[in-house]
């Protein structure tokens, strides 16, 4: 739904809160500006996602290989949508990150949907994770308490 949101905002009143802006100020906080990015197929091949965490100031990168980006959507659909969580699957999605650390030099990883959570967690890896829908939330708290205003792109 965030693919529309601009068109959204556009004819609207009232302020959207796109989680692409909470997670990169969350990144940002953490001084984190090289960031991979996992989620489903759609998140990680689109631009929608990608394009609004780059106009943030993020570099942002995804799995290269269709068999990777297949390989984790697989998961968060036949899998982690049903609740099972597999050792092979966490191991799996470290391997990833891994080699997302090793050839792009990623300093964080942004978890592009809810479920993956669920599989990877933050004493898996040696760099921060970034969960959008955390990110989402504090943010959205944060606006409703008028504690912060969220820069706009």
């Amino acid at each position: 739904m965030h693919k529309l949101a601009d068109y959204i905002q556009s004819q609207i009143n009232i302020p959207i809160i796109h989680i692409a802006d909470c997670v990169a100020n969350k990144c940002k906080e953490n001084k984190v500006s090289n960031v991979g990015l996992l989620g489903t197929k759609y998140t990680m091949t689109e631009k929608f996602l990608v394009n609004r965490l780059k106009l943030n100031g993020l570099n942002v990168t995804t799995p290269w290989t269709i068999e990777d980006i297949n390989e984790i959507d697989r998961i968060i659909f036949d899998e982690l949508c049903k609740g099972e969580i597999k050792v092979s699957s966490r191991e799996y999605y470290k391997s990833v990150i891994n080699k997302m650390i090793k050839e792009n030099g990623i300093e964080g990883i942004i978890l592009g949907c809810t479920e993956i959570e669920m599989l990877i967690k933050q004493d898996d890896l040696d760099i921060p994770i970034f969960d959008t829908t955390q990110a989402h939330i504090d943010s959205i708290v944060d606006y409703s308490l008028e504690k912060k205003v969220l820069k706009k792109v």
